[in-house]
């Protein structure tokens, strides 16, 4: 697996999470881990990211085939 760097989220990515989260405020908040490992991605891969690719990161079980390609290299296959 590739060393990821921790990223520093930029004020306008923070603010598209958290309208995210507004928007979905039946459902609990993320998961603190995902929420890490999303912080760890590097900056140009959290760009690359839709908010659907993200809200999908950040709450969902099934992610989009889309989101799957753009962490293809930092996604580990549990056996």
């Amino acid at each position: 697996m590739p060393h990821c760097s921790r990223l520093i989220l930029g004020t306008s990515l923070i603010a598209e999470i958290r309208k995210m989260g507004e928007k979905r405020s039946l459902n609990a908040a993320p998961d603190s881990d995902r929420v890490a490992a999303l912080r760890s991605l590097p900056r140009d891969i959290v760009q690359s990211m839709s908010r659907e690719e993200i809200r999908a990161f950040l709450h969902e079980d099934i992610w989009p085939d889309s989101l799957k390609e753009k962490l293809k290299d930092y996604i580990v296959h549990e056996d």
